[in-house]
């Protein structure tokens, strides 16, 4: 559920991203193996342990790849806030979008035995898959699948299948009657449906489910004994992470979140010592311990930038030393420090992950933690930094005093054109709808949500959106026609409901559901 990592969430010009990613994905000169000495971890370690309660982390782990050799595998913390149970290398968080890079390796294997083409049209290998844009939907190929331009903006279209019990084809179905956010292949939209949908042409072609096409070509090969491909399989593992959230300033776990209508995208769990061996294959050229199980040309063309990523200035601050930024086939592009990285994020409520490789340094680092922070990229900057020999920045400290502006400018833009009062006086619009309640209450449809029901009960009004089933509430006046709406479900936190009021009449109702984290579209609903 993902988009940019911390490390490097800048974005990118199209007129020079391809030049400098092209030139530094080409093979690096060979380097003389230079492993850190011990001290260097113990002073990571260090880092780590001194980190995670500023930013009230229950446990986190790390691993850590060099010239060749997994060089530090570590825990810290505990697996459950209030139990003893320690995290260590082998217990299993849930990795969500670091899923995406397997689906495109995936393809690629595919592509290598020449069952598929990376640029064959998506309406010949998926039928029936259609979009809103009758040319996109004609034109999409594969690799338009793995690269975030389909025209949709970053998350559009999430809320279809977040807790909404649609199954992938339905969700698709759905999905085609969303317009786009601008023009197809115009600009970089993050889209984890296009990835299901891959996933779902590796199923055609192959024969076999996409969890069972991941085990046998990628888990079982790399000894990945601990990665998981759907929540159940996580959940019958003893050692795995519980996800947590920030509640009042108190940290209470949450249920685990289950990605498996759209596993492609970000199903998998794994656990440090398994990613380490993920990230072997990475900078080794898809070789592990003499054997191929990745073609290296496969491994080079998902380098290759697809899609340029805008450097927005308000992104310079968290990533001083990127310039350019693009999308490749399932990684992220940018430089850091003069060098290319390649890297995917995770998140999804109560968990975050990391993966950062290095290629020209034979370095990668992996970094999971079982809270919402933004540590991840701060530990994977400052690893990079230790063995780069580079350490300026504390990156820790940088980014909680980067949150801290950015919640004080969120709080100071709420207040803007709230009614000034004095203490306890009410204005005359606060908490009074234009109309009496039993006038807003109705059946109003939305195209892929479905209906909304608006029903009158005991003097107040009730939000439900019956087909997808996670989407209810009590409506609580606010102000005029908007009402507050705190969700059932607590990952979908609070909504402001606004209805549509014209001669007299609601006829119709809109919402957006956590637009930073779920989903960016407001979901309109006609009476």
């Amino acid at each position: 559920m993902s988009d940019i990592m911390s490390i490097g969430p800048g974005r990118v010009l199209p007129s020079a991203v391809t030049i400098l990613l092209v030139a530094a994905c080409g093979t690096p000169a060979p380097r003389q193996p230079s492993p850190a000495a011990p001290e260097t971890f113990t002073a990571i370690d260090e880092y780590v342990e001194r980190a995670m309660p500023a930013w009230n982390v229950p446990g986190l782990a790390l691993a850590v790849v060099q010239d060749g050799r997994i060089v530090h595998v570590r825990g810290f913390g505990v697996r459950e806030v209030g139990r003893p149970e320690p995290v260590d290398g082998d217990t299993v968080f849930a990795i969500a979008s670091m899923t995406k890079p397997f689906t495109a390796t995936a393809v690629g294997l595919l592509v290598a035995e020449g069952k598929l083409g990376w640029d064959d049209r998506v309406a010949d290998r998926l039928p029936g898959f259609t979009m809103y844009d009758p040319f996109a939907a004609a034109d999409l190929r594969v690799r338009d699948l793995l690269c975030h331009r389909n025209g949709y903006e970053t998350f559009a279209g999430d809320l279809l299948w977040i807790d909404s019990g649609f199954p992938l084809d339905e969700v698709l179905r759905r999905a085609a009657t969303i317009p786009p956010s601008w023009g197809f292949r115009y600009r970089f939209g993050y889209s984890n449906m296009m990835f299901a949908a891959a996933g779902r042409i590796i199923e055609t072609i192959s024969g076999v489910s996409w969890g069972d096409f991941i085990r046998s070509r990628l888990l079982e090969p790399l000894g990945m004994s601990r990665t998981t491909v759907n929540a159940a399989e996580r959940a019958a593992l003893n050692n795995v992470a519980a996800p947590h959230m920030e509640v009042d300033g108190s940290l209470v776990t949450l249920p685990s979140f289950d990605m498996d209508v759209l596993a492609p995208a970000g199903a998998l769990g794994s656990s440090a010592a398994d990613m380490a061996r993920w990230v072997l294959l990475q900078l080794e050229n898809g070789t592990v311990e003499g054997t191929t199980i990745v073609p290296a040309e496969v491994l080079a063309e998902q380098r290759v930038p697809n899609t340029p990523i805008p450097l927005a200035e308000a992104d310079r601050p968290w990533a001083p030393f990127t310039r350019l930024q693009a999308y490749g086939l399932g990684w992220f592009l940018f430089d850091y420090r003069g060098r290319l990285a390649v890297a995917h994020d995770g998140g999804v409520p109560g968990m975050f992950s990391i993966t950062v490789l290095v290629p020209e340094e034979r370095l990668g680092v992996v970094v999971m933690c079982n809270a919402e922070t933004a540590l991840t990229g701060a530990v994977a900057s400052r690893v990079i930094d230790e063995l780069l020999g580079t350490v300026d920045i504390d990156w820790s400290a940088e980014y909680l005093r980067l949150v801290a502006e950015a919640e004080a400018q969120t709080e100071a833009e709420e207040r803007v054109g709230e009614p000034a009062t004095d203490a306890g006086e009410e204005t005359e619009t606060a908490g009074t709808p234009p109309l009496p309640l039993g006038e807003f209450a109705g059946d109003y449809v939305n195209p892929a949500l479905g209906p909304a029901e608006i029903r009158e009960t005991g003097g107040a009004l009730v939000l439900a959106v019956p087909e997808h089933g996670s989407l209810d509430c009590a409506l609580v006046p606010k102000e005029g026609a908007v009402f507050s709406c705190v969700w059932s479900d607590p990952i979908f936190e609070e909504s402001d409901v606004t209805f549509d009021v014209e001669d007299g009449r609601a006829v119709r109702l809109r919402f957006k559901v956590r637009p930073g984290f779920i989903d960016p579209l407001e979901y309109v609903f006609v009476r």
